[in-house]
């Protein structure tokens, strides 16, 4: 569920986030790497927003020509950049994240200098309309896969590890927060940090819009996964578990299915399981979907630099599975 640089926003939840930020860009050379991240900071412009993924900081009306939208979402980022001069300079101005369609759809960015940068895809699991419980989910793998899962609930029932869905999180914040804790401070790339209490007050504001399960070792929380409605698709939305307790059964993998499960009990049938850990993913029948952002720098020589920076980026790679059977027809 993440993007290619690290950035902390200065205000959480807005759709322009603007904040003095260190963007790590991996390079072949270690060294140069380590030089290059120690002295490359920037004051960044975010189109988006940095807990979600999703294109949530533009949004056109039909009524209105794309390419004219986009001509004007550009113009916004530049009176905004400009506008903060007295708080100092944004050097570089974010916007995320896009899809392949909506990414043909803003192709004009490129005649403001914006530059094209693929993130890792978003993991996507497609569920056909007859497909009402977790079971029906389970007929529609091949034996292969659907033998794993199976196997994978069992052992971990035999191993006194049990989840349960829960809708009022107040009790289990502190808990959850912890273990989203220690998942984030692991992660390569942390746009933003939640703070204690997000959960509850989500969960609360999003109403059926929002579920959430918790998983237990000898009835002690170890892990827990969140799922978002928007619109007709079920985004898999932060995790957290107990890292030693994930090294010893696959607390990560069940938390995975629960998405799924959670999915289905909202009616959706496509469940976005966002970027990162594509391999277990693949596993569960979902497939790659290509992800973008457009970035700018306001210097047109630091511009060229910057484009050819992210060049060297590595995408990860979903591997090819075929864990769905063939459809009819």
């Amino acid at each position: 569920m993440q993007s290619p640089s690290y950035w902390k926003p200065l205000r959480w939840g807005n759709c322009l986030s603007l904040k003095k930020s260190r963007t790590q860009l991996v390079l072949p050379d270690k060294k140069l790497k380590e030089k290059v991240v120690k002295h490359y900071q920037e004051r960044v412009l975010v189109c988006g927003n940095l807990v979600s993924n999703g294109l949530h900081g533009v949004a056109l009306s039909d009524e209105l020509p794309v390419e004219q939208g986009w001509r004007i979402a550009a113009e916004l980022m530049y009176r905004i950049r400009r506008g903060e001069k007295i708080n100092g300079s944004v050097n570089f101005v974010l916007i995320k994240d896009l899809n392949k369609g909506e990414l043909d759809d803003s192709m004009v960015m490129e005649r403001y200098s914006y530059r094209k940068i693929q993130t890792d895809p978003d993991m996507v699991l497609h569920l056909p309309e007859r497909c009402d419980s977790f079971d029906d989910y389970l007929q529609l793998l091949t034996s292969k896969y659907r033998n794993r899962i199976r196997k994978v609930i069992k052992n971990l029932q035999q191993t006194n590890i049990t989840d349960e869905r829960v809708t009022d999180l107040a009790p289990y914040e502190a808990i959850i927060y912890r273990l989203y804790l220690q998942v984030e401070e692991r992660a390569e790339v942390r746009p933003a940090t939640l703070p204690q209490g997000y959960f509850s007050a989500l969960a609360s504001a999003l109403g059926k819009g929002f579920c959430c399960s918790i998983v237990k070792h000898d009835n002690e929380i170890v892990g827990f996964v969140s799922t978002i409605k928007d619109g007709d698709i079920a985004k898999g939305y932060y995790v957290g578990f107990d890292e030693q307790t994930n090294q010893t059964f696959p607390i990560y993998f069940r938390l995975l299915q629960l998405v799924i499960e959670h999915g289905i009990s909202m009616g959706c049938q496509v469940i976005s399981f966002g970027r990162t850990a594509s391999e277990p993913k693949t596993g569960l029948g979902a497939k790659p979907f290509s992800t973008y952002v457009w970035a700018r720098h306001r210097l047109p020589t630091v511009n060229f630099i910057v484009r050819k920076l992210f060049r060297v980026i590595p995408c990860e790679e979903a591997p090819e599975r075929n864990a769905l059977k063939k459809s009819e027809g």
